[in-house]
């Protein structure tokens, strides 16, 4: 789930709302936790290998059930490319971006080759990464307590009110991750109890250290110097340990951020798979290696259209950003207004974990992510430009999707 967002998008969130992103912050926490909570409902109902898709199936048709499913693919593969370019951007200098594209399709090859590999060795590198990941945050965090300046939150408002809400759409992507992890839901251990432990203890612990971190850095560095920084914990890291540390935790991030990447592309070809077995892909996507027992036809389509996207946003971080976050909106509104129709067209289904106001609660969490987006389309400098790709990218599945429809009438 942290991805990119918790290393670059501090100072994003500075930038939108000054000391008061903090505000932001504390908001997107608890909106998060709450959609985590509702996808622990539906995953400890459905503990398969399709998560959003499967939710979808539950209470959608074929075409939109097809049409979430494959949203979220997108979404998925747009996240993978965002997240390698995010990394090498933190590790080398822009004037070298040349570099950037031949080394993420290198990457991109490695982690499917672990993912074609099977469960049991991409669980020890997913935890390795996690690890990592928790470790850095922390280190960076107690020293920003240490060398706390109060001062730099004075004054604590510089922008308008408005801007504490549209800093929160360009923090979200600190949160997005939820559905890449229910992927794994049918190969885990007693699902219908774990998965929503995993997902909101899981989303406790992102809220609290991006709350943190946002509040050490802002203390250590001035909020508008703060907001220009390209690479925050690298900066960061200078302050607290000197030259050294700086390139340390620029180590440190890349690993980090590697380590998400490499979760999305042991993940999310089991969605694919999913919806290939329903028929309604290709079905050579639901074919399973003898040996590895991996999706490896899904694992080959992945490779090829994440390295397009690569090639497509190469040097692009927050192009990619502005795309991504417009789709996963759409798919998390899909995945709680599926939980409020199950909650009238299936009472009967055993609910292993049931969340707060699952009537209302999801509804009202649509109505902020519908607000949210009219801001990113009155605030975003071409963001119809960037909608019309994403709404194309939707488009480009449909024919798999007749095509498959086809092949089930036969």
């Amino acid at each position: 789930i942290m991805g990119t967002g918790i290393w670059f998008l501090t100072s994003a969130g500075a930038r939108q709302a000054g000391p008061a992103s903090l505000v932001s912050w504390g908001i997107l926490s608890l909106i998060s936790v709450y959609i985590a909570m509702c996808f622990s409902e539906l995953t400890a109902m459905f503990p398969k290998a399709g998560g959003v898709y499967e939710f979808a199936k539950q209470s959608y048709g074929r075409f939109w059930s097809f049409i979430i499913g494959w949203t979220t693919s997108i979404a998925g593969s747009v996240t993978i490319a965002m997240l390698l370019l995010g990394a090498l951007q933190y590790l080398i200098p822009i004037k070298y971006s040349y570099t950037y594209i031949p080394i993420a399709i290198l990457l991109i090859v490695l982690f499917s080759y672990v993912a074609f590999r099977g469960m049991e060795t991409s669980t020890v590198v997913l935890v390795t990464f996690a690890i990592i990941t928790l470790s850095a945050v922390v280190a960076i965090i107690i020293p920003g307590f240490i060398n706390f300046k109060p001062e730099n939150f004075d004054p604590f408002f510089v922008f308008p009110t408005m801007s504490i809400i549209l800093a929160i759409f360009f923090i979200a992507e600190t949160f997005f991750g939820w559905e890449s992890a229910i992927f794994l839901a049918a190969e885990t251990k007693n699902p219908s109890k774990v998965m929503p432990k995993a997902l909101i203890y899981g989303t406790l612990i992102i809220a609290f250290l991006s709350f943190f971190l946002a509040l050490s850095a802002m203390g250590t560095i001035p909020w508008a110097q703060f907001a220009e920084s390209v690479a925050p914990l690298r900066d960061l890291g200078n302050i607290h340990f000197g030259a050294v540390g700086g390139i340390i935790f620029s180590i440190l991030i890349f690993i980090s951020v590697i380590g998400a990447t490499a979760g999305w592309i042991v993940t999310a070809p089991r969605l694919l798979m999913s919806i290939a077995e329903d028929k309604l892909f290709f079905t050579q996507f639901a074919r399973i290696h003898p040996k590895h027992k991996s999706p490896y036809v899904s694992i080959v389509f992945q490779i090829i259209v994440v390295s397009t996207l690569v090639i497509i946003g190469a040097g692009s971080y927050e192009t990619l950003l502005h795309m991504l976050i417009p789709l996963i909106l759409v798919v998390y509104s899909a995945v709680l207004l599926s939980l409020v129709i199950l909650r009238f067209k299936k009472p009967e289904l055993k609910r292993p974990y049931k969340v707060v106001f699952g009537k209302i609660g999801p509804l009202i969490t649509i109505l902020f992510m519908v607000f949210l987006l009219v801001m990113f389309i009155r605030e975003t400098h071409s963001a119809w430009d960037i909608l019309r790709v994403s709404i194309g990218l939707i488009a480009f599945g449909i024919p798999a999707f007749i095509l498959g429809s086809l092949d089930k009438d036969r």
